[in-house]
């Protein structure tokens, strides 16, 4: 939509125009109902491909959405788009975590290499507080002895 709204409006047009064709219903869309369902379908599903427009227009031809009982409107449209978002949510949901931890893993080379580095740097195993900011006494942690010593002498 970004880069040719004309055209993609008129590809998605196609695809929903199709499907009302093959679909053959008794209660269907006419060209303009076309034209509003695919301009409503857009502004729903702004982020949706149009590889991904021709495999809702597919599953709807195979029947995955459920039966349409000689019906094909906007409602069974957003319908079974709604019902390919949430797969969609689901796909790209386990595609970032795998991502992340493909991320978070180290390649056992590295990790190697690491372990060799801080050994010949001679760096200390884990980090140390600095001690500078131990004096600070925190609202929702209870004073050590010596602290309320250090603070009561104050």
């Amino acid at each position: 939509m970004k880069h040719d709204p004309q055209r993609t409006f008129a590809a998605l047009s196609l695809l929903i125009a199709d499907l009302v064709k093959t679909m053959d219903c008794n209660k269907t869309m006419d060209e303009d109902e076309i034209i509003f369902a695919v301009q409503t379908l857009i502004d729903d599903y702004p982020v949706m491909k149009l590889e991904e427009w021709k495999h809702v227009c597919d599953n709807i031809k195979r029947g995955k959405y459920g039966k349409l009982y000689e019906r094909l409107k906007l409602p069974e449209l957003v319908d079974a788009f709604g019902k390919h978002e949430e797969k969609r949510a689901e796909m790209m949901e386990n595609m970032h975590r795998q991502k992340q931890k493909e991320q978070d893993k180290f390649p056992v080379w590295q990790d190697e290499v690491y372990r060799r580095l801080a050994k010949d740097l001679k760096l200390p195993e884990g980090r140390k507080p600095h001690g500078r900011w131990d004096f600070i006494p925190y609202p929702n942690t209870p004073l050590d002895d010596e602290q309320k010593t250090e603070q009561e002498q104050s």
